[in-house]
């Protein structure tokens, strides 16, 4: 056992080894009282994960399934000023890195068992959240969980992240960064985050953005669209929305029946209005992709 974080936090590692594959359990159990702002840091290179909210009273809780001749893992914490910092950092083999990857990327199911991670964050504490994903698949569900900021960093992974209905950020959430460059990231109730800014850079991938749900909070989403597209799923009639698109020939716009172009470039629907409150404002930069404003499918 190492003690970690003070008074507290302690960190519990436990390894099981079966044929080559290990079973891995990963736990920052709490003790003592006061809550800890912790940024979570997750690498992984290829392979399935979840993230799921517990009322657990132990703030990071980790279950993993690996093959050890392929994959190791690597769980420590630092403690920089009065930040708490927690990791998971998963490596592939040298000889193994791109082969693997690629297997992985067109035999999903039947590789999906090599890296299997469930990772289960406490809503009693706030988070900082940096996840990194290479190949694979990733579910993130974020649902009542106090996240102070989102990293998002996508190479060519399949990733849902998101909120359910009625169970929102639990607390304001500065600016939500996302990267990708193949793949896909769908942002399910996107507007329940309660982020202040939404920053996305968009590569070759698909990014789609659903922002239909009835609670709707204020925010402002910048993206920078490469080769790829980003497809919103606009607020049902009485949101405000602006849209201001700095675009080429070569790409392609497209919006729901209610916009209507004001100035050049600039988008608006029906209920939007200059003095508009809690509004959703787009600031938009696309080359070669797409852009779609549609109403929910």
């Amino acid at each position: 056992m190492q003690r970690v974080f003070g008074a507290l936090f302690f960190c519990f590692c436990i390894t099981h080894l079966t044929n080559g594959q290990s079973k891995e359990h990963f736990r920052i159990e709490k003790e003592g009282e006061g809550d800890q702002l912790i940024h979570f840091h997750f690498n992984s290179p290829s392979g399935t994960s979840f993230i799921k909210v517990t009322s657990d009273e132990d703030p990071v809780n980790i279950y993993g399934h690996i093959d050890r001749s392929k994959t190791k893992s690597m769980f420590y914490d630092r403690e920089i000023g009065v930040d708490k910092h927690v990791y998971l950092d998963l490596e592939e083999s040298t000889q193994n890195s791109f082969s693997s990857s690629v297997s992985f990327g067109m035999l999903s199911d039947k590789k999906g068992n090599e890296n299997d991670w469930k990772i289960y964050l406490s809503k009693s504490n706030e988070f900082g959240l940096d996840l990194n994903y290479g190949l694979g698949k990733a579910d993130i569900d974020l649902s009542g969980l106090a996240t102070k900021r989102l990293n998002l960093n996508s190479g060519s992974a399949d990733v849902v992240l998101g909120y359910q209905e009625g169970f929102s950020n639990g607390t304001s959430m500065d600016t939500m960064n996302i990267k990708m460059g193949f793949g896909s990231v769908l942002l399910m109730n996107a507007n329940l985050a309660k982020a202040k800014q939404l920053i996305a850079d968009i590569g070759f991938g698909n990014l789609r953005m659903d922002l239909s749900d009835e609670e709707v909070h204020e925010g402002k989403v910048k993206a920078s669209i490469g080769a790829g597209s980003l497809t919103v799923n606009v607020p049902k009639s009485g949101v405000p929305v602006k849209v201001v698109i700095n675009n080429s020939p070569l790409c392609r716009v497209k919006f729901a029946k209610g916009f209507q172009e004001i100035e050049r470039n600039v988008f608006i629907n029906k209920a939007y209005q200059s003095d508009s409150e809690s509004a959703l404002l787009f600031n938009l930069d696309v080359a070669l992709g797409s852009i779609t404003f549609q109403n929910k499918p």
